[in-house]
């Protein structure tokens, strides 16, 4: 994967494929490891454990500013969290595919399957907790070239500007505002 890495580049940027075309042609991307590995070849981050890392660092002051908000904060966090549903195991497949970005959480025998849905396709399964499918998304939102969702954007700005470090010169207002809590 690393001596085609150009080519792959080449096509996501120029050609800018389909998330099923893109599988069909590069079908060993589609792994844990090839992702992790692809995302350190775009930003020379090592994805899963930096996220990780700064995942546990932030979440205690988060917790704290979250607690504080009250009511309010709540209700618009359970919003934002729309993006993550349950589906029951025969309805996954209708339900996702109509989505361009989504995590699907499959209860089966009080076990969970988290999977990743990108253009209506199924992308991955079995990321064992959600922290791993946050990391694996935003490592695909890399690799495939993709514009994070409307609805979505802050929470991906946050993971790859607070917790990645990436780009970290230009903060939205919300996402510095955000920063200043943490930090002080």
């Amino acid at each position: 994967m690393s001596k085609t890495f150009a080519l792959r580049r080449h096509e996501v940027v120029e050609l800018c494929p389909t998330v099923a075309e893109f599988k069909d042609r590069w079908p060993a991307l589609f792994d844990i490891l090839q992702i992790n590995e692809e995302f350190r070849r775009i930003t020379t981050l090592h994805l899963e454990p930096t996220f990780i890392k700064m995942l546990d660092y932030y979440t205690p002051k988060l917790f704290t500013i979250f607690s504080c908000k009250g009511g309010a904060l709540g209700q618009i966090l359970k919003k934002k969290m729309g993006a993550i549903q349950q589906y029951e195991n025969e309805d996954v497949q209708q339900s996702l595919l109509q989505q361009v970005m989504k995590i699907a959480v499959c209860k089966k025998d009080d076990q969970e399957d988290f999977s990743i849905v990108l253009e209506g396709v199924q992308v991955m399964t079995g990321l064992g907790n959600l922290t791993r499918v946050c990391a694996i998304l935003l490592g695909f939102t890399h690799a495939l070239n993709l514009t994070y969702p409307k609805q979505l954007r802050n929470m991906f700005e946050a993971f790859q500007k607070l917790f990645l470090e990436l780009d970290v010169c230009r903060f939205s207002p919300k996402l510095q505002s955000l920063k200043n809590k943490l930090v002080y």
